[in-house]
Parts: structure tokens; sequence; C-alpha cells
């Protein structure tokens, strides 16, 4: 999915608009390259209407999911919608990693909100998931 790597959010709705249309259910490669492809664009927002899209659907979402979504929130200065997105990892069985961790505490440290990244860095330690 190209539009992810350029950032062309805008294509990349429109490509996953027309998956829908043609009656295809899009994978969550799909919609994980779409959400990415906002979240270097910073547009938060259409990556969470992406998340609306994927959630109805019978497609899985995954921990790129998550990842992606979390760097939107990040980049957007999202900090408290990182950290909602965060405690529904839990409750949609998806496993937090590095990226997730990473993201989150960058949205923090963007919000100056030292106390919560310090406690994800804490959980990030218990959970032993790798820092990087």
């Amino acid at each position: 999915f190209a539009c992810e790597k350029s950032g062309e959010w805008e294509k990349a709705l429109h490509i996953l608009l027309l998956i829908r249309q043609s009656r295809v259910e899009p994978n969550v490669i799909t919609f994980n390259a779409s959400m990415s492809a906002c979240a270097r664009s910073v547009k938060w927002e259409k990556a969470l209407q992406i998340l609306g899209l994927l959630l109805p659907s019978t497609t899985e979402s995954s921990t790129i999911t998550f990842n992606a979504l979390t760097s939107a929130f990040e980049k957007g200065g999202r900090w408290a919608q990182a950290l909602q997105l965060f405690s529904v990892t839990e409750h949609a069985k998806v496993e937090a990693g590095t990226i997730t961790f990473n993201a989150s505490i960058s949205a923090c440290e963007k919000g100056c909100h030292w106390e919560n990244a310090l406690q994800l860095s804490s959980i990030m330690a218990q959970s032993r998931v790798a820092f990087s």
C-alpha cells in the first residue's frame, strides 16, 4: 500500500472506500495501511474514522491497528486519546508491544504529562516489553 509510505492519506481513504463500495471486505492490512497514512500526515481524526469502519466489520484488529492509531494520536498531540486507546488494548485482547508503548509514552511526553509517561514505562518493564 504505497499511500501508507508516502503519507497520502486522501488517496488511502479513497482506495479504502472504493474497496468497500465494490462489496469486497477489506482486510486488516488495508485498514492498517490507511490508518498509518493518516498517522504520517497527522490526521488522527481520519485514523479514528477508519477504526470506526473496522470495528463493525468482520475484520479483526491487530497490534498494528492499535500502533497506527496510537501513532496518529501521538503525532497529533492527543495524549489523553493515546492513553485511552492503550487501555482498550487489554479488552481487545491485543498485545501492546514496543511501538504501542513508545508512541503512548511519547504522546504523554509531548503533552507534558511525565507522570503518565513514567507509569507507562513501569508497565512496559513489568510486561517485559523491550525498550527501544
